[in-house]
């Protein structure tokens, strides 16, 4: 059943006088459909028949056509030829386990927070902030059963990488019951003990070519599969798949399936909820059912409950009230934007957080005095590391708060001397931490918000941020390095600000940008000091580069396509083959003449073409050998 048709089921399914909800709800609980023995036997047939040869694993799926993790994504590698995928697997505040990379969900949604502090419905709610290729609007995180479903039906291989400890356990059963454990072939060696003591067979790796930035490079991926070992893990993997002779294929455009729909429960006890009534359900998961469900009658609800004097209320309220503005922006009326501007006066920090997030979704231009105030309120010392534990819960708890009054301005778009003001001085002094979750959250929220606002005169401050090597965060990589990782330079650790200036850049669009963008890629301290940027920074530079709507776009697309950075010449491909013009088929033609039968496929009839190289001999040497170090 794709979405479109289980939207139209679940339409069918609402009692008479129901809204149109907000979103479709795909049921976590849902089973998956039914196989003939004939159809298991293919399967299990299939599976161990591609275990036996070279696998080549698409790391969170193909995310040039979809966002990373999302039932495109997985759809868009197996049309591509992929055997299998790597995927991340959380848990939501409410138990529910989705596919997600991030801690936090600033780089793909449209929000701030952490995955395990928000419900799942909640998460619904948001859209992925870019929607590369064929991907609709509804596409959103999907749910556990919705992707062993997919897996299943294309008899997919699985790289499991469990980010959070204690979720292990249940994703070990749901693959038994859907039958699919021979459908995994490795997982992290960290949060996975159920799946060690069930002695679940994995496979060894050849290798990676994805932190090296050689997705991209045919060449390179011939060295790959040369290598002893059975697994190929890349982000791209036309040129792999180039390499072992398979041919070049369109990615359908056909929606995604979804195995159920969550039907509302009953309105009126959500309502007791609200009032303080009832507490069947907490607060804010009454507060989203009943926004999803019934958002007219929530903004009614609101003008009577966003008075009451429990604080979860009036914050849900706030929510909400911002997310029925996002979908459904006819229902937000002169009363709904008056409850959101009293709420932005209210006496608890985190309510009129949420109250400017809301407002901005709402487009209440007034507010954006008093949010721009508030933001530069106590904005000093937050680059300072520090040293009293008993600070961290609340100095914390304001990073977050921080984070969303930079974010709202962005949505407000009011571009004011004062707005960018405070918004380059948050950049310069963003918040340090001893958790990584935290570090620099507020400045990337701002870093977005000056991208948004096309502020040409925060190139230089965002210019700066991206060169910053702080030392004071040497601290935090002595954490994580004692934690097994690799010790980087302090500077990497502002990753979170660094992934978000590329993209204010190439929305900025002047020639200072495309300077401060280039100089990523051209930066020579590497071999001397100790790499200061990662290879996704100067994959994102290449890319915002490749995006940039400015005139000599050719000209520069035609520069990074023989780039000596690997990372330069992947993202200018990568862009070429997104783009239907012929101009773009004509330079890969003249500089990456292997990618033309991938374009070719895609954009003149979705045909097969066969590759010209010899696919890649088998190894003689099938030996374990260390796999990838882990994606981040």
């Amino acid at each position: 059943m794709t979405l479109s048709g289980s939207l139209m089921v679940f339409l069918s399914l609402l009692p008479a006088g129901h809204e149109l909800p907000l979103v479709t709800v795909p049921e976590p609980r849902a089973s998956l459909r039914p196989e003939t023995v004939e159809q298991r036997k293919a399967r299990h047939a299939k599976v161990e028949r591609v275990r036996a040869g070279t696998v080549l694993l698409l790391h969170r799926g193909a995310h040039e056509y979809a966002p990373e993790n999302t039932l495109s994504a997985i759809r868009a590698g197996f049309d591509l030829g992929a055997d299998g995928v790597e995927l991340d697997f959380r848990r939501t505040k409410d138990g529910v386990l989705v596919l997600f990379h991030d801690d936090r969900i600033e780089r793909m949604l449209d929000g701030v927070g952490l995955i395990e502090e928000s419900y799942y419905e909640e998460l619904l709610l948001h859209s992925f902030t870019s929607l590369p290729m064929l991907v609709a609007k509804t596409e959103r995180i999907p749910v556990l059963r919705d992707v062993l479903q997919m897996v299943r039906d294309h008899a997919g291989l699985l790289h499991l990488d469990i980010k959070v400890p204690g979720i292990d356990r249940e994703l070990l059963d749901e693959l038994r019951k859907a039958d699919m454990l021979d459908h995994v072939v490795t997982y992290n060696h960290y949060n996975s003990a159920a799946f060690r003591e069930a002695g679940t067979a994995t496979l060894p790796f050849k290798g990676s070519l994805m932190e090296a930035g050689q997705d991209t490079s045919p060449t390179e991926a011939k060295r790959l599969l040369a290598r002893p070992g059975k697994l190929v893990i890349c982000d791209d993997p036309r040129a792999v798949l180039t390499e072992l002779g398979r041919p070049c294929v369109a990615v359908s455009s056909r929606p995604p399936a979804i195995l159920g729909v969550r039907l509302p429960g009953p309105l009126e006890q959500l309502e007791e909820v609200m009032r303080g009534r009832s507490h069947r359900v907490s607060v804010r998961i009454a507060a989203v059912r009943l926004a999803i469900f019934a958002p007219r009658c929530f903004t009614i609800l609101a003008r009577e409950v966003h008075r009451r004097a429990d604080a979860e209320v009036r914050r849900a309220v706030a929510w909400n009230l911002g997310m029925i503005a996002k979908h459904r922006p006819s229902l937000v009326s002169n009363e709904v934007r008056g409850v959101l501007l009293q709420l932005l006066r209210d006496r608890d920090t985190a309510v009129r957080a949420e109250a400017a997030v809301a407002c901005g979704r709402a487009g209440v231009k007034p507010a954006a005095a008093a949010i721009a105030a508030m933001l530069s309120d106590r904005s000093e010392h937050l680059d300072q590391w520090p040293d009293d534990e008993k600070r961290l819960r609340e100095r914390r708890a304001l990073i977050e708060v921080r984070g969303r009054y930079a974010f709202a301005l962005g949505l407000l778009g009011v571009k004011s001397p004062a707005v960018v003001k405070v918004l380059r001085k948050t950049v310069k002094h963003r918040a340090v931490d001893r958790d990584w979750d935290f570090v620099g959250l507020d400045g990337a929220m701002a870093v977005w918000a000056l991208g948004r606002l096309r502020a040409a005169e925060a190139t230089g401050s965002l210019r700066t941020a991206l060169f910053r090597d702080d030392p004071v965060l040497t601290k935090v990589d002595r954490v994580k390095a004692g934690a097994g990782n690799r010790v980087f330079r302090p500077g990497w650790w502002d990753f979170r600000i660094r992934r978000f200036v590329p993209g204010a850049l190439a929305d900025i669009g002047s020639a200072e940008a495309v300077s401060a963008l280039r100089s990523v890629l051209d930066w020579r301290g590497a071999k001397a000091e100790g790499d200061l940027f990662s290879s996704y920074t100067r994959a994102d530079a290449a890319e915002a580069l490749a995006r940039m709507r400015i005139e000599g776009r050719e000209a520069i697309l035609a520069e990074l396509l023989t780039h000596e950075v690997p990372e330069a010449r992947g993202a200018a491909i990568r862009f070429c083959l997104s783009q239907s013009e012929p101009r773009y088929a004509a330079l890969l033609k003249s500089r990456a003449r292997w990618a033309l039968p991938w374009w070719n496929a895609q954009h003149r009839g979705g045909t097969s073409t066969r590759p010209t190289r010899r696919p890649a001999q088998p190894s003689r040497n099938e030996r374990s050998e260390a796999g990838p170090s882990r994606p981040r």
